[in-house]
């Protein structure tokens, strides 16, 4: 059976002319990867990964020559990055692992390509593609990408030992493509949970990046019941539930309210708010936005006042979390409402106080007494409202 696919790369002239470059010289080159999954099932991706059968001082000298910028940082695994008109390419020789350590390896070069596809991870990354769209199936892979079926290559164990990132690449696959329990075969199953304590080997930055695309997935809590049921994260999260993502979830269409990774975390451990950065790579901004939904939480029950201290963020994350229902709106008036709070502007400073009091603590406490009367109004008193209410 022949397959047409909707080349995304088919105006790409940077790519064609990288890969032109390598076929002149003699070499074969092959995109490989999410961009060759992605385009088969029709989805978009940002990154092209190249294989091809000249060795990685070869492609250096290529790209050199046709004044591409080189950069060698991988190239002891027989990846050289190249940049071609502001466009970076990642063009790896076709290898075997000779030995794994980890995340690292010791690889041997080849010629082979089926070779290359039986180090990889799961059937559906052995695809290869030429630019002008012909397919390479080495390991007669294609119907299992089609059918969205993520099959490690080979033994599942010995591909997990060899690099124990693909435990959490298994169940974001499984994720993303919608599956469940029922779409993972025995052998994986023991495969995962034999070496689930690996997981705590991997970086927080690895971690997180797999669990943020979890978390972006139209319905991600089907696979954290997976994960959680089976202990999969129990080594390098803090003690998470399903239930709070699972009312997220719902909450989002009920409101109209954009998924948000963040939110979706949060909502897994309500309690420790900006401590998650002890377990994922957040920056310090949503390290502070987590603290905030948690103190929001905790302190407020109107979502216009959550806008107006913390702006649409925490805004969100604390009409999403919020679990007394207490709302003081409809679902229709969500964006009305947040923009109002987050468009709010006390018309007092301390300056207006100062005739009628010292600095201190006192007009600390004053302020605090006017403001909370101006966020009682609807945010509608005036300077000269608020101001007589100091002299009461």
């Amino acid at each position: 059976m022949k397959y047409e696919f909707d080349k995304a790369w088919k105006s790409d002239s940077a790519l064609k002319a990288l890969v032109h470059s390598l076929e002149s010289a003699g070499g074969v080159a092959y995109l490989v990867g999410g961009c060759v999954r992605n385009t088969i099932l029709g989805k978009p991706f940002t990154d092209i990964d190249i294989a091809t059968d000249l060795l990685p001082e070869q492609v250096v000298s290529i790209s050199k020559k046709e004044g591409y910028k080189v950069i060698q940082t991988g190239i002891s695994y027989g990846t050289v990055t190249i940049v071609n008109a502001g466009r970076k390419f990642e063009v790896t020789t076709f290898r075997s692992d000779i030995k794994t350590y980890g995340r690292k390896a010791s690889v041997k070069f080849t010629t082979e390509m089926k070779l290359d596809a039986m180090r990889r991870d799961f059937t559906m990354n052995s695809i290869y593609m030429a630019v002008s769209g012909e397919i390479i199936d080495p390991l007669g892979s294609l119907d299992d990408l089609l059918e969205k079926k993520i099959k490690f290559i080979g033994n599942p164990s010995e591909r997990i030992e060899e690099d124990n990132l693909r435990i959490l690449r298994f169940f974001r696959f499984l994720a993303e493509f919608n599956k469940g329990r029922s779409d993972i075969d025995q052998d994986t199953m023991e495969a995962l949970y034999k070496y689930k304590k690996e997981v705590k080997s991997l970086s927080r930055e690895r971690i997180w990046m797999e669990l943020k695309r979890i978390l972006s997935v139209p319905e991600p809590q089907h696979v954290f019941s997976i994960m959680i049921e089976e202990g999969i994260l129990d080594e390098v999260l803090p003690p998470i539930e399903v239930e709070g993502l699972s009312k997220v979830v719902t909450a989002e269409k009920e409101y109209s309210v954009s998924p948000s990774h963040l939110i979706r975390l949060f909502s897994l451990n309500k309690s420790i708010g900006k401590n998650w950065v002890h377990y994922v790579s957040l920056t310090s901004n949503e390290a502070k936005i987590l603290e905030f939904i948690k103190e929001s939480l905790a302190h407020y029950k109107e979502l216009k006042t959550v806008a107006y201290k913390f702006g649409r963020g925490v805004a969100e994350g604390w009409l999403l979390n919020s679990c007394d229902g207490s709302f003081d709106v409809i679902p229709g008036k969500i964006s009305e409402i947040i923009n109002t709070g987050c468009n709010a502007f006390f018309p007092i400073s301390g300056v207006d106080l100062l005739e009628e009091m010292e600095e201190g603590p006192e007009l600390g406490r004053q302020m605090e007494r006017l403001e909370k009367l101006w966020i009682k109004s609807g945010f509608k008193m005036s300077k000269e409202e608020l101001l007589s209410k100091s002299k009461s």
